[in-house]
């Protein structure tokens, strides 16, 4: 398979941080594999840890999330980038909160739904039903669009809702969150699941409207209050004991020195 790699920041010192050239590593490369969702924000952060360690690069590589966790564990990648958090068996690795964003709904501005109860979404999305009229709406099918198999946010929805893999199939699966608000807005019966902040930073984010989850409205402030219920982590997976150049990499990443770059993509900084 071909390796599509983003080459972010090359330069080479002689010293790093005032250390001698004996405690540099010989090729002070950091390569960061996985979510396509967030190579953006971290290669707008490693740009800027570039300022202050232009003898680090950082190379990007993006894949879907079980590869990223299983090549940081075999130490074929220096840091792995999920959009969700480790399962309990997906050991060998550590995780480092970066960033959170609500998991939302929406639908098309046109189609005027009554309130939804996670009943009633569980059942949209397995299929029970299947008309908009089935939950109070409009007599048309209802389109079902959203991320597919492999994909962090889909993988969260199935845990969320205790579903099997074979019973949450978006037509079409789409590939990120930005293609699912484009199909929703341009289909008035689709009902889309994605990223909350891809729907706040979407450009035409006035032809969708979000869906409350339990009652709560899916916004940046009730995500950051902590409020909106459905929320997933953006995580960083590092190797137990991580070589001086990824750490200062790790440690920038999730330093207050970030949070505006983070707000700037519409996540949530990580906690403290």
């Amino acid at each position: 398979m071909s390796r599509v790699v983003f080459v972010v920041l090359t330069t080479v010192l002689a010293t790093l941080l005032g250390c001698s050239r004996e405690e540099v590593p010989d090729t002070p490369n950091v390569l960061v594999i996985g979510s396509r969702g967030m190579i953006p924000l971290m290669a707008d952060i490693t740009q800027r840890f570039h300022e202050k360690h232009p003898g680090i690069r950082v190379d990007f590589e993006p894949s879907l999330g079980d590869r990223a966790i299983a090549d940081t564990r075999a130490g074929l990648a220096d840091i792995g980038l999920i959009g969700r958090a480790l399962r309990p068996e997906e050991i060998g690795v550590r995780s480092h909160v970066l960033a959170r964003d609500g998991i939302v709904f929406g639908v098309n501005r046109v189609n005027e739904i009554p309130p939804l109860q996670e009943t009633h979404l569980v059942g949209i999305l397995t299929r029970v039903y299947t008309s908009w009229k089935d939950v109070g709406g409009s007599d048309r099918p209802i389109i079902i669009v959203g991320p597919g198999e492999g994909r962090a946010i889909r993988d969260v929805l199935i845990e969320q809702f205790a579903l099997r893999q074979p019973q949450l199939r978006p037509e079409p699966a789409i590939g990120n969150s930005k293609l699912v608000w484009e199909s929703v807005a341009a289909q008035p019966a689709a009902l889309g699941y994605g990223s909350l902040a891809a729907a706040v930073t979407f450009d035409n984010k006035q032809e969708i409207r979000l869906l409350p989850f339990h009652g709560v409205a899916p916004t940046l402030e009730n995500v950051r209050n902590r409020t909106y219920p459905l929320v997933r982590p953006l995580v960083l997976l590092t190797r137990d004991q991580p070589n001086p150049n990824v750490q200062l990499v790790l440690d920038f990443a999730l330093s207050e020195q970030c949070h505006d770059l983070i707000e700037k993509y519409g996540f949530i900084p990580g906690p403290p």
